[in-house]
C-alpha cells in the first residue's frame, strides 16, 4: 500500500523482527512451537527506511504437532512441517560440534 507523505511516495511493508523456536523435541517431537513477530516500517522509492519500525505490529504461533503434515515450499523445495523440525534439529547438532571441534582446535604457533 504506497502513501504520498509530503512529496515522497512510502509504501509500508511488515518483515520478520524476531523468529522464537521453543522446543523438547527429543522428549517430545510435536511440541515444538514457532512465534515469530513482525514489524511495520515505510520505505520510499530507494527502498530505504523513512523513519523508525514499529515492532510487535503481528505475531503468529504454530505448533509443529498440529501441523506436522503441512508441507511448506520454498526455493523449488518441499518439505513437511515435520520435516523441516528435523532439519533443523539436525543443523543445530551440527552446527554444535563445528563449535565445538573449532574450541578444541590446535592453535598455530605464531611464526
Amino acid at each position: 500500500m504506497a502513501e504520498i507523505i509530503g512529496t515522497e511516495t512510502l509504501t509500508q511493508k511488515q518483515s520478520i523482527a524476531r523468529v522464537e523456536l521453543f522446543t523438547d523435541a527429543r522428549l517430545t517431537p510435536d511440541q515444538w512451537a514457532l512465534t515469530v513477530h513482525f514489524e511495520d516500517g515505510f520505505y520510499n522509492e530507494a527502498d530505504e527506511l523513512v523513519g523508525e519500525t514499529q515492532f510487535g505490529t503481528r505475531r503468529v504461533v504454530r505448533a509443529f504437532g498440529a501441523i506436522k503434515d503441512t508441507s511448506i515450499s520454498a526455493t523449488g523445495a518441499t518439505v513437511t512441517v515435520a520435516q523441516l523440525a528435523a532439519l533443523i534439529q539436525t543443523a543445530c547438532y551440527q552446527f554444535r560440534a563445528e563449535d565445538i571441534a573449532a574450541e578444541q582446535a590446535p592453535v598455530a604457533p605464531e611464526a
